[in-house]
């Protein structure tokens, strides 16, 4: 059995990082070609990548990037249904996309309905092509200035205008991590609550590029999963904390080590951190800007963290029952897991059932 085979779900992936760095190149050669030594460089194999060394530098690549490729609800339909399309075929069966509304906070022409609508179409498509099932998380961003207060309460008005939206099924706070800085953003997560036409769970990135207290405080705010968690396994009060309350850390293991999360790939606390009992998902974050997609990273997960296929498994449901997907798509989204393993494994369902996370390479599936 190949990794590659094995069904994927992931719960962290922003659409906005899934642009294929040529469409962005040809953007940015068009509208600001004086830019493009500065966001684009050649690999060794002569393709185009973005060019960036350290988080500050990704976000100067992702935030001039996506704004000038993503203008109209036709860019985020195609974008949709490409990136669903290469993940579905990787095997993965279930994505939760982080949206952001507030791209178009300055447009007179589209706001947050219209990129929904966009959603939808694309999601729908790829669901009738290949099989795979997706929904939107709606991210604000950190930010204390005058305008990204303005942006963020613009997006959240958004938000609850849309909140009754069926494909829409959580929320995140998301940009660059500063200790401390969940609890001035509440305000927006409690407005929403209040105002929303149902419920919306709610995810925030914690605990990747600061220290563990922003674990807590997402807890704090009521999330009920973190993207990255990477330095959960610093407190061990604060570890056994989100094992009792079952909190799910989203793990972006390329993501952690581009942005210097980790000192490098092979310090990530991933193996620890599953074998703790901690409920996790394997995770693109930003895919293309870190040069990764859903296959790689769950080859990375076996290759270089030594988890088994079973173990692997065992991610994938737990990234499909810890989604904030309704009850109806997560059924669909494991009946979909068990058949694609009984379709081309000797493993039935009740295999599955029996050996999910073994660590024993005994118990792992072989191909038909």
């Amino acid at each position: 059995m190949t990794v590659q085979a094995l069904p994927k779900a992931e719960l962290h992936m922003h659409i906005d990082g899934a642009i294929e760095a040529a469409v962005g190149y040809d953007v940015v050669k068009k509208a600001c070609p004086d830019r493009l030594d500065e966001l684009f460089r050649t690999n060794d194999n002569g393709e185009i990548e973005y060019n960036y060394d350290d988080f500050i530098g990704f976000l100067n690549c992702i935030d001039t990037v996506a704004p000038l490729t993503l203008q109209t609800p036709d860019d985020y339909e195609t974008l949709t249904y490409s990136y669903l399309k290469n993940a579905a075929q990787e095997g993965l069966v279930y994505c939760e996309m982080i949206v952001c509304p507030g791209m178009w906070h300055k447009s007179d022409t589209y706001d947050f309905a219209d990129m929904m609508a966009a959603f939808t179409r694309g999601i729908g498509r790829a669901e009738k092509d290949f099989g795979v099932y997706a929904r939107c998380k709606a991210t604000l961003e950190r930010g204390s200035s005058t305008e990204a207060v303005e942006k963020n309460w613009w997006a959240t008005k958004q938000i609850v205008d849309n909140s009754d939206h069926p494909y829409l099924v959580g929320l995140d706070l998301a940009n660059y991590e500063q200790l401390g800085d969940i609890p001035g953003h509440k305000i927006f997560f409690d407005y929403i609550e209040q105002h929303q036409k149902k419920p919306l769970l709610v995810s925030m990135h914690a605990g990747e590029n600061a220290g563990p207290q922003n674990i807590q405080d997402a807890m704090d705010a009521g999330a009920k999963r973190g993207g990255h968690i990477t330095c959960v396994m610093e407190d061990p009060a604060l570890l056994q904390k989100v094992i009792d309350a079952k909190f799910h850390g989203e793990i972006c293991l390329s993501s952690n080590a581009f942005s210097k999360a980790v000192p490098k790939l092979e310090d990530h606390r991933l193996t620890d951190i599953y074998n703790a009992g901690v409920r996790i998902s394997l995770n693109t974050d930003d895919p293309t800007f870190f040069f990764t997609t859903i296959g790689k990273e769950y080859q990375i997960a076996q290759d270089v963290f030594g988890l088994t296929d079973m173990q692997l498994v065992d991610i994938t449901l737990m990234a499909i029952e810890d989604s904030f997907a309704e009850d109806a798509c997560k059924v669909k989204c494991v009946e979909r897991v068990y058949d694609l393993i009984e379709n081309a494994y000797n493993y039935t369902r009740q295999d599955v059932v029996a050996k999910r996370g073994s660590g024993k390479a005994a118990d792992q599936p072989k191909l038909k």
